[in-house]
């Protein structure tokens, strides 16, 4: 339904966003529903998506906790679908952490820097259990 909504609308926006949606279609399915939303933002304008972050092991139990999810994100996964329908600047964040507990903050930055360490990885990587990817057009 969604997809026939951007095919069939000769709308342009500013901005379109899609919290916890984008996990729900197969790969196919999503290459298809991002060329139409490129295609239905004006130019210069952004995309801004939430998704399962498969980098994370709170991501991945989000992504198999539900029936319906078929896929999770990671920053690459994220930057290879936005250049390949045409996005000009692709941007990854980690969901806000609401937690105000400084001590489990300071836990959580020791564990990504062990983790980054651990397995080589940028130390830069989002760990939080959904990631936010932006796209410019």
């Amino acid at each position: 339904m969604l997809l026939i909504f951007f095919q069939e609308n000769n709308k342009k926006y500013d901005v379109i966003a899609a919290f916890d949606v984008l996990e729900h279609f197969s790969k196919n399915e999503i290459v298809t529903l991002m060329l139409s939303i490129f295609e239905s933002l004006k130019p210069g304008r952004v995309f801004i998506m939430k998704v399962p972050n498969g980098g994370s092991l709170s991501g991945l139990y989000i992504r198999y906790s539900g029936f319906t999810h078929e896929l999770a994100f990671t920053q690459l996964s994220i930057n290879e679908l936005f250049k390949a329908v045409g996005f000009q600047k692709v941007i990854c964040i980690p969901e806000p952490d609401l937690n105000t507990n400084p001590i489990k903050g300071l836990l959580k930055k020791l564990v990504k820097k062990f983790i980054a360490r651990l397995f080589g990885l940028d130390p830069n990587f989002i760990l939080s259990t959904n990631i936010i990817g932006v796209g410019v057009k």
